[in-house]
């Protein structure tokens, strides 16, 4: 949204402290939102309440950016697959970070997770060529995650992943935002509950 220069409002809901890791400022008012699919992230966009991660992206595209899409039917349908690949990349990264919290076994596998999409990715400007897409924000948001738990192994490992991660960090108005720690929270990475986390 940030990247389209949409005006937006942010509700973040704050799990509460160990031990029990109340969940009440969400439990409250998920009810009250009128969502069909009571979950986070969710988005109210007019009389449209739409949740589930992939569909808000894909709507607020088609909405305000259509180029986030890709251009023509092969091209959104490399999206589409990337979006895919890069979405089970992220369940297999942040799925260890709640359950086992093992570090090093998280980097291990989360080093040989990404090669694929290292490998697609090559020296091309954005995942699917030379236009950013939505699935680059994904992964962009991917790689700060998996270069923290990795400690920067990520990105010794893979140059020409960092090298991609600073094209989407500097592309206009996401720069700006994204060096502003009062709009951008960009940690914790994971909820209260999750055993590795920051």
């Amino acid at each position: 949204m940030v990247y389209l220069n949409i005006d937006f409002e942010e509700h973040q809901y704050e799990q509460g402290d160990a031990p029990d890791f109340n969940r009440e400022q969400w439990l409250q008012t998920k009810d009250t939102l009128g969502l069909k699919f009571p979950n986070l992230p969710y988005l109210l966009d007019g009389s449209l309440k739409l949740t589930e991660t992939n569909a808000i992206m894909k709507y607020i595209a088609h909405r305000y950016g259509p180029e986030l899409l890709g251009g023509d039917a092969a091209t959104i349908a490399k999206v589409e697959m990337v979006a895919s690949v890069v979405g089970d990349l992220k369940g297999q990264v942040t799925m260890p970070c709640y359950t086992s919290g093992d570090r090093p076994a998280i980097t291990a596998n989360l080093l040989q997770k990404v090669k694929p999409i290292v490998n697609f990715l090559g020296e091309k400007k954005f995942l699917v060529g030379s236009d950013v897409t939505y699935v680059d924000f994904t992964l962009f948001e991917m790689c700060d995650l998996m270069n923290w738990i990795s400690e920067g192994q990520l990105f010794e490992q893979n140059p020409s992943l960092e090298r991609y991660y600073q094209r989407v960090k500097s592309l206009p108005r996401l720069s700006e935002y994204y060096a502003d720690d009062e709009r951008c929270m960009k940690r914790p990475f994971n909820n209260k509950v999750a055993k590795l986390n920051n």
